[in-house]
């Protein structure tokens, strides 16, 4: 798991007690990273507005509108979460077909790369998101049409790693990690597909 996200940083807590504090995170049927609202939310800053960086990645985001005028900030903030959470149960069901639809191909051969060293050496990876405790629009980028996204997210987590006897190798089931982590969104605003590939992701101190 460090070779594709890097280490996880915080304190641990038992699952009991955080189970209380966080919703469990909800999972989409289909893969796709992009999740409909209701049109009442549509085109409504005020809710995304808080999980902003700062003024200025607002006013890059607004931009995406000139280019694209169905871009929704609320929906791409919910879409960023669910893809998420489908990529990490890709990733440690070993579900590469789903990986493959959601990210650039470096980033896919890297996780890629991770899973088959897992399943040669007989592992198996349980990784539970407990909760996102945060999802903040951290960087944003328009070349031409091409829009970038860099959303920093906030995660508790389980994750337990065994051998093939079923010795632990890292983690617990038991125990609630924090995850800090960067991960960044590609689109061609043209492009009528509403779905984003991911194209980067990297551990946050």
């Amino acid at each position: 798991l460090r070779e594709v996200l890097g280490r996880r940083t915080g304190e641990e807590k038992e699952r009991s007690s955080l189970i209380q504090e966080q919703e469990p995170l909800e999972r989409e049927e289909e893969p796709s990273n992009v999740i409909p609202l209701d049109a009442s939310r549509q085109q409504d800053w005020t809710l995304p507005r808080k999980n902003m960086s700062s003024v200025d990645v607002e006013q890059k985001l607004r931009e995406f509108n000139k280019i694209d005028p169905s871009f929704d900030p609320n929906a791409f903030i919910q879409g960023a979460k669910s893809a998420y959470g489908m990529i990490m149960e890709a990733y440690a069901g070993g579900d590469t077909q789903t990986l493959k639809m959601l990210m650039r191909n470096d980033v896919f051969e890297a996780f890629e790369e991770a899973i088959q060293e897992r399943e040669q050496k007989g592992q198996k990876l349980l990784h539970d998101i407990v909760g996102i405790t945060a999802a903040r629009v951290a960087v944003v980028e328009l070349d031409g049409t091409i829009a970038t996204i860099g959303m920093d997210f906030d995660v508790e987590v389980l994750i337990h790693l065994t051998d093939l006897e079923g010795n632990t190798l890292e983690g617990s089931p038991q125990t609630v990690q924090s995850s800090r982590e960067h991960w960044e969104f590609e689109k061609d605003l043209n492009d009528p597909n509403p779905n984003w590939t991911l194209i980067e992701t990297s551990p946050r101190s």
